[in-house]
């Protein structure tokens, strides 16, 4: 028995709007299904991966080797850095993180950083699920953001040598004296 008719045997009033609304649910539910197919087999063109776009033509994007990342879990609060280089990934708790690109303005007020991420939660028994691809900004991290119940990633910024930094670092506090040693002056 057609649809149609099972309807009419209920009593329901049946005009044209009737299988136009009908017809047009079940092809939003197929493109869905459609849709969530792709994403679970990865099938997805990732456009994203092409080149930042030039805001102002006067401040090119510098790409870099590695990017500092910020790992937060707000069940512990326990704040992590993570540094990782261009296209290798890194574990944070559940998360895989990996940075396909990392960029940085070189002459910006903001010191904006741009890095194209792609994050995966591995639950061990689950499947593996795709969580963030995108591009996130280090003076905006709301604008573009991983969407967690447990883990936040921010971009802090992108480096050329993650070694040279630190050491930039710890040579700034060596040159502050401590307030102890202020107070005994």
């Amino acid at each position: 028995m057609h649809l149609a008719a099972q309807i009419k045997k209920m009593g329901i009033k049946v005009n044209n709007k009737f299988y136009i609304i009908l017809a047009s649910a079940f092809l939003a539910a197929a493109s869905f299904s459609i849709a969530a197919k792709a994403v679970e087999k990865d099938e997805i063109k990732e456009d994203a991966e092409s080149q930042i776009p030039d805001f102002d033509d006067e401040d090119k994007w510098n790409y870099l080797s590695y990017a500092k990342l910020q790992g937060l879990n707000k069940i512990t609060l326990k704040n992590i850095d993570i540094i990782t280089r261009i296209g290798e990934t890194a574990k944070f708790g559940n998360l895989d993180i990996t940075v396909k690109k990392c960029a940085k303005k070189p002459s910006s007020e903001l010191k904006e950083n741009a890095a194209l991420l792609e994050i995966y939660d591995e639950i061990p028994g689950q499947i593996r699920e795709k969580r963030f691809y995108g591009w996130m900004f280090s003076a905006s991290p709301a604008l573009s953001a991983l969407e967690h119940p447990i883990y936040d990633v921010i971009l802090v910024e992108c480096l050329k040598n993650p070694a040279k930094n630190t050491e930039k670092k710890e040579e700034k506090k060596e040159e502050k004296p401590s307030k102890t040693e202020t107070k005994k002056q």
